[in-house]
């Protein structure tokens, strides 16, 4: 080793970005599906853009959580965060909205 000390052992911030980063390339995947199925007009494509933004959120929210919880467990600080708990819910709900939305209309 490098004289790095290990900040975090059992990688759980790691696992938890890739987790994330797998749910962004679903939902990206999912957006393609639904660009395929949806023919037609432009606004019939609102709700398949609107999930590749919610898979790019996915992706930015991955990145920028890891680099806050390490620099936090690096210097003792706690990790939690109430804003990081609200756009984690809101990543979580607004795929199923946006799908619920696209199979409605």
């Amino acid at each position: 080793m490098s004289g790095r000390a290990i900040v975090d052992p059992g990688g759980q911030s790691e696992r938890t970005r890739l987790s994330w980063n797998r749910t962004g390339l679903a939902l990206a995947a999912n957006a393609a599906l639904l660009v395929h199925t949806q023919g037609g007009s432009l606004a019939r494509h609102v709700p398949s853009l609107l999930m590749l933004l919610v898979a790019f959120g996915c992706f930015l929210f991955a990145s920028r959580r890891y680099r806050r919880i390490n620099a936090a467990v690096r210097d003792g600080r706690p990790v939690t965060s109430i804003a990081h708990v609200r756009v984690l819910a809101a990543l979580s709900v607004l795929p199923a909205i946006i799908a619920l939305v696209s199979v409605l209309t």
